[in-house]
Parts: C-alpha cells; sequence; structure tokens
C-alpha cells in the first residue's frame, strides 16, 4: 500500500515591514515653538502567483484478454492496492504595510510662549493581487477490464481488482494587503 502526499505552500512579501520611526524635540525655552512633522508612505504592489498541486495514486490498469482458438484460454487480470492521495495548497501573501511611530518630546518646563506642533502622516498603498490555485487529489480513472475472444475452444477472461484509497485536496488562502498602522506620541 503506498501513500502520495504532496504539498505546497508559497508566501509571497512586497513593500513589508516598512517601519518609519520620527522623533522630534525642540528645546527652545521661552518664546514660541513650532514643530512641524511630515510623513509620507507610498507603495506599490503587484503579485501572480499560480500553484499547481497534484497527487495521484490513480491511472491504474489491472486487465486481462484472452484468446482462444480450438483450445481453452483463462486470462485473470491482477490485483491494484493503493494508498491514499492527499493533496495541500497553502498560499499566504503581505504586500503593503507601514508602520509609522512619530515621538515627539515637547521640552514643555519653563515654558513662557506658547507650542506650536503639526503632524502630517500620509499613507498611500495600491495593490493588485492575482492568485490561481490548482489542487487535485485523484485515486481514480483505474480500469479492471476483461475481454474474451474464441475461435472453435472455450475462453474465459476475469477483469482485475482495484482497491484505492481515499483521496482528499485542501486549499488555503490568506491575503493582507495595505495595511496602515499610525502611532503618534506627544507627552
Amino acid at each position: 500500500m503506498k501513500k502520495l502526499i504532496a504539498v505546497f505552500g508559497v508566501l509571497a512579501l512586497a513593500g513589508f515591514g516598512v517601519a518609519t520611526t520620527v522623533m522630534a524635540e525642540d528645546g527652545w525655552v521661552g518664546g514660541d515653538t513650532t514643530t512641524k512633522v511630515k510623513v509620507h508612505n507610498e507603495n506599490e504592489a503587484y503579485i501572480k502567483t499560480e500553484v499547481d498541486t497534484k497527487a495521484s495514486t490513480g491511472h491504474n490498469d489491472a486487465n486481462a484478454t484472452s484468446n482462444s482458438n480450438g483450445g481453452s484460454s483463462r486470462a485473470k487480470g491482477g490485483k491494484i492496492v493503493t494508498g491514499d492521495a492527499d493533496a495541500t495548497s497553502e498560499v499566504g501573501i503581505a504586500a503593503n504595510t507601514n508602520d509609522t511611530e512619530i515621538n515627539l518630546g515637547c521640552g514643555c518646563e519653563g515654558r513662557d510662549g506658547d507650542v506650536y506642533t503639526k503632524v502630517k502622516v500620509w499613507n498611500e498603498n495600491k495593490a493588485k493581487i492575482k492568485t490561481d490555485v490548482d489542487t487535485k487529489a485523484d485515486t481514480g480513472h483505474n480500469d479492471a477490464n476483461a475481454v474474451s475472444n474464441s475461435n472453435g475452444g472455450s475462453s474465459r477472461a476475469k477483469g482485475g481488482k482495484i482497491f484505492t484509497g481515499a483521496a482528499s485536496a485542501w486549499t488555503t488562502v490568506g491575503v493582507v494587503a495595505n495595511t496602515n498602522l499610525t502611532r503618534i506620541n506627544i507627552p
């Protein structure tokens, strides 16, 4: 008994793990203080994934052909026993992830003026993701035929026996695209 397993996994990462840390501290004491922070994250991703996974214990033959010409003929097909066929496809795609952290220390103690803080964060993400997954498990398409021909005699043909295992196919696709995390810390 044989067991055939096919496993295929794909992990695609594009624009992943973009971490931006901006620290701004203005130590001006006495008078007006202005702090400006601008962050621009721009991502584009085009991901095309094609996965073809197959597992097969099928397409087996256990045939018998018997020909008799004036005598006797007995043909007997064989015996085929197959195990299970399992096919698994896993596709994981992560694209265009921005992680922005802005820490602004104000240094406000002892100030006698005004403090102005302006923060601008702009995230622009574009993603085109095409995933084509074909997963097949097969224990079928088996033949156990008998063909008997007689010309003036006896002919007995017996087909074979085929025992196949279970066929199972699983596909998992996970896509995470255009994720933005922005943290602004002003004490």
